[in-house]
C-alpha cells in the first residue's frame, strides 16, 4: 500500500 508508506514517512519525518 504506497499510500501506507507515504504516511508512515510523513510521520517519521515529523516525529523527528
Amino acid at each position: 500500500r504506497p499510500a501506507s508508506i507515504c504516511l508512515d514517512v510523513i510521520q517519521a519525518g515529523s516525529s523527528a
